[in-house]
């Protein structure tokens, strides 16, 4: 009953405001930048999804900062930090959203009724529906970024945390909770009724997508030893598996479906190239079968955490290179990386960016004009950089040249 409480919260954040119906170059050159901003303040900020929109994009971060950028808001512990900038990244108009404690965003994505929907994890104990430790977040904001609803999940004794949600093509709402090590599973309609929820424990899944033959695809990882990824295609209902692939020594992140097969994304621990590496495979839709396999990355530890396809079915794959691990934090590397395969996963062109020190990106768009690239810096010497980590957003061209 506790799960169905959960989905309840999830869809009626939704209802109420949803009018629904091969090897590396050893080469790396400096990609030309259209613009790069560093926002923040003198304390933790950070840009964590991106959404175009108007004049501009939508960046979705959070902030414990209260000058530089922000010097007109306060934040109340760490808060969701709203921010729309223009084209050329200038903030046109930023907002706070949260409660008491520390909200973390994972991602955002856009509704049909022009409004959004932010969700990651918290500890304000003033969201409605906190339970205890760190809920599930979800927020939801009116298309002039009004906070319309938000809401904690969560089981009170455990780390819990949204890490994924899409609108569905027939208007419902798909989410992940995470609970500690397992997943939960959600299909429902806006009004709130569930209409199928499954559980599938010591698993992690990152991220949830609907394919073209009406079904849905969860990629993620074996939990607790998180060492195994793993990639399912199950029907809408969340009861029948089409198939499951399970590939050990790796981490799944991103997935997207091209010419009848699927390039999964992520990080492999087998050392190829020396340390992890960037990671792709790619299935056959139908059975899951691994088709081809493909390390990337140099000799330091390298992770895929994303993958675009362009419009002339390439691919675009960004993540983080030269870094230690999962380790985050100024006294640890990590570059931006970001790089172009052909269908064949041959590879274009590779470009890192960043400073000195640990650069994290977090989320990228692939635009008519070019690569929106967001996350956050360590690095004191980018220019403007505050303090404590700073927001680090990149406008790029999409050519690769020089």
């Amino acid at each position: 009953m506790r799960r169905k409480r959960i989905f309840v919260v999830i869809s009626a954040l939704v209802i109420s405001m949803l009018s629904l119906t091969g090897c590396i170059s050893p080469s790396v050159s400096q990609k030309v930048i259209t613009w790069q901003k560093v926002l923040g303040g003198n304390e933790f900020d950070t840009i964590e999804s991106a959404i175009p929109v108007d004049d501009g994009f939508l960046l979705i971060g959070c902030s414990e900062s209260s000058d530089g950028d922000l010097s007109s808001l306060v934040p109340s512990s760490r808060d969701i930090w709203i921010i729309k900038v223009d084209e050329s990244g200038e903030i046109v108009t930023q907002t706070l959203a949260g409660g008491s404690g520390k909200d973390t965003p994972y991602g955002a994505i856009s509704l049909n009724d022009g409004g959004y929907i932010i969700f990651g994890t918290t500890d304000s104990i003033d969201i409605e529906g906190y339970q205890g430790n760190y809920d599930g977040l979800v927020i939801k904001l009116n298309e002039n970024l009004n906070v319309e609803f938000k809401s904690a999940l969560g089981d009170p004794y455990l780390y819990d945390q949204v890490t994924d949600m899409i609108q569905l093509n027939d208007g419902n709402i798909g989410a992940v909770l995470v609970s500690a090590t397992d997943s939960y599973l959600y299909i429902g309609t806006p009004d709130g009724t569930i209409l199928h929820s499954r559980i599938y424990p010591d698993t992690v899944f990152n991220k949830i997508v609907e394919t073209t033959d009406n079904c849905l695809l969860l990629v993620g990882v074996k939990a607790p030893d998180y060492n195994t990824g793993i990639v399912i295609k199950l029907d809408k209902n969340l009861e029948n598996e089409s198939w499951e692939q399970e590939i050990e020594n790796c981490f799944f992140f991103d997935i997207v479906e091209i010419d009848g097969k699927y390039v999964v994304a992520g990080t492999n621990f087998s050392g190829e190239n020396g340390g992890w590496d960037g990671y792709v495979v790619t299935l056959d839709a139908t059975n899951g079968v691994i088709t081809s396999e493909k390390f990337f990355g140099n000799n330091s530890d390298d992770i895929i955490e994303h993958i675009k396809v362009t419009n002339d079915n390439s691919f675009i794959f960004a993540g983080r290179i030269n870094c230690n691990g999962w380790q985050i934090g100024p006294d640890y590397p990590g570059d931006y990386w970001i790089f172009k395969t052909d269908e064949r996963l041959n590879e274009l062109w590779e470009k890192i960016y960043g400073g000195s020190k640990c650069d994290f990106l977090r989320d990228i768009l692939v635009l008519d004009d070019g690569i929106l690239a967001v996350g956050f810096t360590y690095s004191d010497d980018l220019p403007n950089y505050h303090g404590n980590g700073d927001g680090y957003v990149l406008k790029l061209k999409s050519d690769g040249n020089l």
